[in-house]
């Protein structure tokens, strides 16, 4: 697997076609009760899948301090883009994203260590991070990485386009 800086102009063609997507057979459910909490994996009775836009994610690497991808064979598997906050000294992991045939092969583990790299060629002291309560692959993909659960936001998103969706929250200190 090669790794190498992603730019725009020379890698809009495969971005466009670029399957960004997941299913997770499990969600996290959050039960708010006055200020207590409780968080419990449940399991699905048909897997939660979700597409993110291509456009959307385009933009965003446009603005970005950031961005890598992986590939073999001349065909790209993944890609991963962050940004430094220099007010607080950390770098926000806007997105990695594999594509579904290529999970577990250890290409988010390869683009998570290319933005590591990053924050400590930045000075930051952490990697901050924002994935969904649907996306379970991700919250244990982050967990094993040594990143830890620091919070939710359960009115992040518009509960008419996501009406399952919370935010949850993750920091890993360097």
């Amino acid at each position: 697997m090669n790794v190498r800086k992603f730019c725009l102009k020379t890698d809009k063609n495969w971005l466009l076609d670029f399957n960004a997507s997941f299913s997770s057979d499990f969600v996290c459910r959050v039960n708010v009760k006055g200020i207590s909490v409780e968080i419990i994996k449940e399991k699905l009775e048909r897997p939660f899948e979700k597409s993110y836009c291509i456009k959307d994610i385009e933009r965003e690497t446009k603005k970005s301090d950031y961005c890598v991808v992986a590939e073999h064979n001349d065909q790209v598997h993944g890609f991963a883009f962050a940004d430094f906050e220099e007010w607080n000294k950390s770098v926000l992991l806007q997105g990695i994203f594999v594509l579904p045939e290529s999970k577990g092969k250890s290409i988010g583990k390869t683009l998570l260590n290319e933005i590591l790299e990053f924050a400590k060629s930045v000075d930051s002291d952490r990697i901050r991070l924002e994935t969904q309560n649907t996306n379970v692959p991700a919250i244990e993909f982050y967990l094993k990485n040594g990143f830890h659960f620091c919070g939710f936001d359960n009115s992040l998103y518009d509960e008419n386009l996501f009406p399952d969706e919370i935010a949850f929250y993750f920091c890993r200190f360097l």
